[in-house]
């Protein structure tokens, strides 16, 4: 087997590749060219490939690393993929292409590549895996993806019963809820309140200050814009001099009683798949169920947009099992995935 890799640096090559995944499932939000700018604003290393076997595009991954221990130690991140173009990929040719990305980072140069696949934990993954030579350092996540193609009825009618109940009491109380997110100033207020709360709580996320430079990339990156750097060795790849249209990156719903504001929550848009990125409430907020009446609001309105699929996180039901039940309370079904492979 003859496999490439080639360097990515457009936008509308990026989306085109994209293009024949995007109505097969969710795409996870660290593949998508948004958070390769975001993450590399923030100082990390991003390289956008596609790999090719005997000259065809068979997969495309995204990696983002940083310099570790004054610089000794690189360590780079393959999170959410890689995506396979073909959807049923050959066992051979996965294990082949993720061994080429391996091969890439020298580990005798203290070059490290962690990968963790968008795959679900199960015995044909963990083959693929151990056969490019790696093994699993950390077991999988548990993301909660919700498929929002059924009709408004059918969605309501898939909430369980305690989840319904808080909506239906949210509705009642006649709250006011707002939609936004055009606007940077539309949703400052909202990554303040998240700050403070991951203060307090003392949890880690994605970095709050994110949010301004996905929707930047993905809302505005044109033909010629460089996002990320090439890989060593990598030709640039071919492009497309077409403009792909997106629906708007980033929404946001706020609850509000007259002016004050009850809760908030904040999703970024990639493609055909949504991501819950931010939620808060206050003490009000909670004692009406506001979380609920936003997170059914954003499910029908990412629905409108076209939106196929909404990934609400992965669920931890030891140390959040509050932030689990509310997930789970939409209907969707937690998939565990393979984990974290050196």
């Amino acid at each position: 087997m003859d496999i490439q890799s080639r360097s990515v640096t457009r936008f509308d090559h990026w989306a085109k590749l994209w293009a024949p995944l995007v109505e097969r499932g969710p795409q996870p939000l660290q593949q998508s060219w948004g958070y390769g700018a975001a993450v590399a604003a923030q100082g990390a290393v991003v390289e956008r490939l596609c790999v090719e076997l005997d000259g065809r595009p068979v997969a495309l991954a995204q990696t983002a690393g940083r310099r570790l221990a004054g610089g000794l130690v690189r360590l780079t991140l393959l999170m959410g993929g890689p995506a396979w173009i073909d959807p049923e990929p050959d066992p051979a040719v996965q294990a082949a292409v993720v061994r080429h990305l391996r091969r890439a980072h020298p580990r005798f140069r203290r070059w490290f590549l962690v990968v963790q696949p968008d795959l679900a934990d199960a015995d044909a993954a963990r083959r693929v895996l151990r056969r490019a030579g790696l093994r699993r350092v950390m077991t999988g996540v548990a993301p909660v993806r919700l498929d929002l193609a059924p009709e408004p009825e059918q969605l309501r009618a898939g909430l369980k019963g305690k989840w319904r109940n808080a909506l239906k009491g949210a509705e009642a109380a006649d709250l006011a809820v707002v939609e936004g997110g055009a606007r940077a100033s539309a949703y400052q207020w909202l990554l303040a309140r998240e700050a403070a709360q991951r203060g307090l709580a003392g949890y880690l996320a994605p970095p709050v200050d994110m949010v301004e430079a996905f929707a930047k990339a993905e809302a505005g990156a044109k033909p010629g814009q460089r996002g990320g750097g090439r890989a060593r060795g990598a030709k640039p790849a071919k492009t497309s001099q077409r403009q792909p249209q997106a629906t708007a990156p980033v929404l946001t719903l706020t609850a509000l009683d007259g002016r004050d504001k009850l809760a908030g929550q904040l999703f970024l848009v990639h493609g055909a798949t949504a991501t819950y990125h931010i939620g808060w409430s206050g003490e009000a907020g909670r004692a009406a169920g506001a979380h609920n009446l936003l997170l059914w609001r954003a499910m029908l309105a990412l629905k409108a947009r076209g939106v196929r699929w909404l990934d609400l996180g992965p669920v931890d039901t030891a140390a959040g099992a509050g932030i689990a039940r509310f997930k789970l309370g939409t209907g969707a079904e937690p998939q565990v995935q393979v984990g974290s492979w050196l």
